[in-house]
């Protein structure tokens, strides 16, 4: 069985609460030698973005689930 997963986010601007547009998101999942790129997508005009990635891509030996986080670039 083919197990997709989907992460939704928005990224603002602390102080301000404005969205921030045309930013690159990198979601990793963290292993305990060599973390996993899960999916990369960039900013909308509404600070909005939206990512796809396979349970293949997180699933090994000891993990039953991904321990996201991320990395925001400009």
């Amino acid at each position: 069985m083919k197990l997709e997963f989907k992460i939704r986010g928005k990224v603002i601007e602390r102080e301000s609460k404005c969205p921030l547009s045309g930013l690159l998101v990198r979601a990793y999942d963290k292993d305990f030698l060599f973390d996993d790129l899960l999916a990369t997508a960039t900013t909308d005009s509404n600070g909005s973005f939206e990512m796809l990635y396979a349970g293949r891509d997180f699933q090994e030996l000891f993990d039953s689930k991904p321990d996201i986080y991320f990395i925001i670039m400009d």
